[in-house]
């Protein structure tokens, strides 16, 4: 295994810092996995019915320019041109729902795995992380590394962490023997960095939520606020219907798919 050797004075705060970063990112993803399994089912709704008002809008749209161009406008040629237009959105809510069936599906951690978990990852973040062992950047086996063992403690994995740390060590025994002096460069102006950014992690979401879902009281008021928000977007596709009746001849329909 090789030896690191610090130079620098500060460096003991610096590595702190990374570390509660670190942990920090982890906790976000956790917070946001919660908002997505308690909100997801009106998340998914409201969008639903907001993609259906953009598509009819879109029609509209379309139908308005035909008339303009005294162009015939029959439904299949508006529904294809509609379903072109909002394809992103379309995706997106593809997204969205994956999502939300994920966050029901998660297992929780007990918490002798989820301790495990820490102490592992801070074993090999103090070997590979780049900002605490520069030499990393060196070797695209070492980055590769780091990429997987930071995304898999994100996830709560802790057997894929444990597979990750013996790679690590057979990475690691190429370089026996040596010795590695770290010294990083304007290392005080870095942990100001990391101050501000724990500071900004600390006071916005998704690590915010933390005190959304806590409180049950603030949870239904969300739910309350989403379920208007639902409506409106029910009322106004209902409107937006009207208006293109308008357009298409003989009481032809669109048959609105948002699958």
């Amino acid at each position: 295994m090789c030896v690191i050797k610090v130079k620098n004075a500060s460096y003991d705060r610096y590595e702190e810092l990374i570390m509660r970063r670190e942990e920090l990112k982890k906790e976000c993803l956790f917070w946001s996995n919660e908002y997505t399994r308690v909100f997801g089912e009106l998340v998914v709704a409201v969008f639903k019915e907001k993609l259906l008002c953009a598509k009819k809008k879109k029609a509209i749209e379309y139908c308005q320019a035909s008339l303009n161009k005294v162009q015939r406008i029959d439904a299949e040629t508006v529904q294809d041109f509609v379903n072109a237009e909002t394809r992103k959105l379309q995706d997106n809510l593809k997204e969205l729902k994956s999502k939300y069936e994920k966050s029901q599906n998660r297992k929780s951690m007990t918490g002798a795995d989820s301790a495990k978990l820490k102490k592992l990852f801070y074993k090999i973040a103090k070997l590979i992380h780049p900002d605490i062992n520069p030499e990393v950047k060196h070797s695209e086996e070492l980055q590769n590394l780091w990429n997987l063992a930071a995304l898999n403690y994100q996830q709560g994995k802790l057997k894929e962490l444990e597979e990750i740390e013996l790679l690590v060590g057979k990475a690691l025994k190429k370089l026996d023997g040596d010795v590695i002096e770290v010294s990083i460069p304007d290392i005080d102006a870095r942990i100001e960095a990391l101050e501000s950014e724990i500071t900004e992690i600390l006071t916005t979401n998704p690590y915010m939520y933390r005190i959304l879902l806590s409180d049950p009281d603030l949870v239904e008021q969300k739910k309350e606020q989403m379920r208007q928000e639902l409506k409106s977007y029910k009322d106004h596709g209902i409107q937006l219907d009207k208006i293109l009746m308008d357009y298409l001849p003989g009481g032809e329909l669109i048959r609105w798919s948002t699958t």
